[in-house]
């Protein structure tokens, strides 16, 4: 299996344009991103990703609220692909919303 990484400002850089087999996204929200996201899988691609959620502003200051996501966000920003997890809630003290998503298979 071999794996190529990339590190990019997604703020200036546009997100590149694969097709990748997986696409992995954790504690960054960019709205615009997800439809380039979409595109940009194989069929049968994964989508894994994690944001933090506004419940996260009962115990934490920071990220501030342009930062995080309202319920439900996450999955309704991927219901054109297959949910095959999704989950809501505190995990290591974060407020979060954690997602597989899978792009429809050709047929």
């Amino acid at each position: 299996l071999s794996i190529d990484t990339l590190v990019a400002d997604l703020e200036t850089e546009p997100l590149p344009l694969g097709p990748f087999q997986v696409i992995t996204c954790f504690r960054y929200r960019q709205l615009e991103l997800f439809p380039s996201i979409h595109m940009r899988l194989n069929p049968g691609g994964l989508f894994v990703g994690e944001v933090v959620t506004i419940q996260n502003l009962e115990r934490h200051d920071h990220p501030s609220l342009r930062f995080l996501a309202e319920p439900d966000e996450l999955r309704e920003l991927c219901s054109s692909m297959k949910i095959l997890y999704y989950g809501e809630g505190w995990f290591d003290d974060q407020a979060l919303a954690r997602i597989v998503a899978q792009k429809e298979l050709i047929h």
